[in-house]
């Protein structure tokens, strides 16, 4: 994405690095917001001594964590250029393609659009505490292979600033500097041009829930997908609103048979994966769920 790219508040990138964004949202609130009654406030239900408890809260307080994506082993400002540069575009863009998704009646996305939601739908398949931290442990140790398997070509590959032998080049790596070399690989992961042009391929269709049917649910892992999208039957699906979803499949066929099933189900189902999925949160409009969510949030 282009560094010079002006987010929603009007500042630039260079302008955000210098207030040194701490507070990390791994629920972006332009998102979590649709979840607000009147006051400004959603239900949060946390798990606490093996109890669901829920508290009303604003979005600016869910779905965050202090540093979740500074960089390790730096200081300043330039230790938050991932949430600086990166996330904070990410979702400035998602947030502009969320307007024309909750439009009534749900607006055309164009080539721009689906694929700023589907790199956002991306990363929060990967950004939570939970996630980062499966991607972190997995970054590292296939960056730990890779520098064990570099000794046939270390002679070619090492530069004046490096060990004379691979032996010491290999004890003096650390593990802080495999770590930043995975947060800083992030985007590239979360842009695979594959996996973005599968989505854009894809049939989508939008979906608003009756009003005899439970509202939808939100929580950190609102993304709900088959095994895998490029398998027969492969689809995902989200909420974008307690009462409108949205549902990608793998190919018109696959669309066909989601889309004769009725809504009521597959908001159930949504709600469930959703539920099922959370490690961290689970968010409502209102508590009238809490049975639903007590006996599916065991984490």
């Amino acid at each position: 994405m282009a560094n010079d790219f002006t987010n929603e508040t009007g500042t630039t990138p260079a302008q955000t690095m210098q207030n040194e964004p701490r507070k990390h949202h791994y629920i972006p609130i332009f998102y979590s917001k649709q979840w607000c009654d009147a006051a400004g406030k959603m239900v949060r239900f946390t798990r606490e001594h093996g109890a669901c408890i829920d508290r009303r809260k604003p979005p600016a307080a869910v779905g965050w964590e202090h540093d979740l994506y500074r960089m390790p082993g730096e200081e300043g400002a330039g230790a938050q250029r991932l949430e600086a540069r990166f996330f904070s575009q990410l979702d400035d863009r998602a947030a502009v393609v969320l307007r024309k998704l909750l439009a009534t009646p749900s607006a055309n996305l164009d080539e721009l659009d689906v694929g700023h939601w589907s790199m956002f739908m991306r990363s929060l398949l990967h950004r939570s505490p939970t996630r980062l931290d499966e991607y972190r442990k997995s970054g590292i140790a296939i960056w730990w292979e890779i520098v064990r398997n570099a000794a046939d070509r270390y002679n070619e590959m090492r530069s004046a600033a490096d060990p004379l032998t691979h032996a010491e080049y290999l004890a003096s790596r650390t593990e802080t500097e495999g770590a930043a070399a995975v947060i800083e690989n992030m985007p590239h992961l979360l842009a695979g041009h594959r996996v973005l042009a599968a989505f854009a391929r894809a049939p989508w269709a939008s979906y608003d829930v009756p009003a005899s049917c439970p509202s939808l649910l939100l929580s950190d892992a609102p993304i709900v997908m088959t095994n895998g999208f490029d398998v027969p039957g492969g689809h995902i699906a989200m909420p974008v609103s307690p009462t409108r979803f949205i549902v990608i499949s793998r190919d018109s066929k696959t669309a066909l048979d989601i889309d004769r099933v009725p809504v009521k189900l597959l908001a159930k189902g949504l709600n469930d994966g959703v539920v099922r999925q959370a490690r961290h949160f689970v968010a409502a409009i209102d508590t009238s769920q809490k049975r639903f969510i007590d006996n599916r949030f065991t984490c």
